[in-house]
């Protein structure tokens, strides 16, 4: 039982784009400041916030100055059943 514990204690499942958005702000300057910053104070007064290395802006995922992972976020969430584009005759009528 002791073994299950530890493994459950270290076990952590996070998605892909999550990551992504994790190593996107290793190779921006913007986000390394607001790192910088956030390591000392958790929250700012600009609404910027860092949770577990994520950094949130009013709440929500900030996503740094990347355009190509910009563009892979937003056609993922366009082309998912819950946010996206249910076609031009589901649109129009």
């Amino acid at each position: 039982m002791s073994h299950l514990a530890a493994l459950q204690a270290i076990s952590k499942v996070q998605s892909v784009w999550l990551q992504e958005v994790l190593n996107s702000y290793s190779t921006d300057s913007h986000a390394q400041n607001l790192l910088t910053q956030l390591a000392i104070n958790s929250s700012d007064a600009h609404g910027f916030s860092l949770h577990h290395g994520l950094i949130k802006y009013k709440g929500r995922v900030w996503i740094a100055h990347n355009s190509a992972l910009q563009t892979k976020l937003i056609a993922a969430v366009h082309s998912s059943a819950i946010g996206g584009d249910l076609g031009v005759h589901a649109t129009y009528y």
